[in-house]
């Protein structure tokens, strides 16, 4: 753990569903007896709710927004497979906002 917080030490975290995986990560660090440095979190969930339509999305799983997003990744819920699908969600994302300003 003391390892992954230093790479991640000033970055921005990028999760779907964030809250759930950032509750792991924290209650490692209390399980550690260190402290959880409180990263800016972004959660693709939270964003697709934001920028799509229910009509468009009504559901924001990964696995049905990543086709959707015109992911190249399928989620597969294995770590990497979905974090590449996340990257993939979150791109398309940050196009739709784009043009919002």
């Amino acid at each position: 753990m003391p390892s992954f917080l230093e790479f991640i030490r000033g970055t921005v975290l990028v999760a779907h569903n964030a809250g759930f995986d950032i509750g792991f990560l924290k209650a490692a660090c209390a399980r550690l007896g260190l402290p959880w440095p409180n990263n800016t979190v972004v959660d693709t969930v939270r964003l697709a709710r934001r920028v799509l339509t229910r009509e468009e999305a009504p559901s924001v799983r990964l696995g049905l927004l990543a086709p959707l997003l015109g992911s190249k990744v399928a989620p597969d819920h294995r770590a990497l497979t979905d974090a590449r699908a996340t990257v993939d969600v979150l791109h398309a994302l940050f196009e739709r906002l784009g043009p919002l300003g």
